[in-house]
C-alpha cells in the first residue's frame, strides 16, 4: 500500500502519540505500584520475606527513574528536530554552502538516531523492571501467605 506524504506523516504522528501515551501509562502504573508496595510494607518487621517486597519497590523506583529519563530523551529528540529545522530554514540555507548543509543534515540525523535508540532502550528497560517488580511482589505475597517471615 502506497501512502501519500501527508498520510505517512499522520501515521508517524499517531505512532509517536501512542508511544508517548504508553510511556506515561507505564509511569502512572509504576507510581501506583510504588505507593501500594510502600503501604504494604507499613508496620512489617524486617524479614527475608519483607526484603523481597523492599526489592520489588526498589525495582519499581528504578523503573520510574528510567521512565523519566526516557521522557527527557524524547525532549532532546524534539529539540534536535526543532534546531535542525531552524538551521535548515531558507534564510539560513542562502548563507550556507551545499557542503555545510549536507554536514548539518548528517549531524542532525546521527543525533536523532542516537536519541531514538536511547529512548527505545530506556522504554524496554522501564517495562522489564516494572514486570520484574511485579514478579518480586507476587513472590513476596506468596511467601507471606505461606507464613514465611
Amino acid at each position: 500500500m502506497a501512502y501519500t506524504r501527508q498520510e505517512f506523516m499522520e501515521l508517524r504522528k499517531q505512532h509517536n502519540e501512542m508511544y508517548d501515551k504508553f510511556a506515561y501509562f507505564l509511569l502512572a502504573v509504576t507510581g501506583a505500584a510504588i505507593g501500594f508496595g510502600i503501604q504494604k510494607l507499613d508496620g512489617l518487621t524486617m524479614s527475608v520475606a519483607s526484603l523481597i517486597c523492599v526489592a520489588a519497590v526498589s525495582v519499581w523506583v528504578l523503573s520510574f527513574y528510567l521512565g523519566i529519563r526516557r521522557i527527557q530523551s524524547t525532549m532532546v529528540t524534539l529539540q534536535i528536530n526543532a534546531e535542525a529545522a531552524a538551521f535548515l530554514r531558507e534564510d539560513y540555507e542562502s548563507r550556507l554552502s551545499q557542503e555545510q548543509i549536507l554536514k548539518a543534515e548528517q549531524a542532525a540525523s546521527q543525533a536523532l538516531e542516537s536519541s531514538n535508540r536511547r529512548s527505545a532502550l530506556l522504554m524496554r528497560a522501564q517495562l522489564r523492571l516494572l514486570i520484574g517488580g511485579v514478579l518480586l511482589f507476587v513472590a513476596w505475597r506468596v511467601l507471606q501467605m505461606m507464613g514465611v517471615n
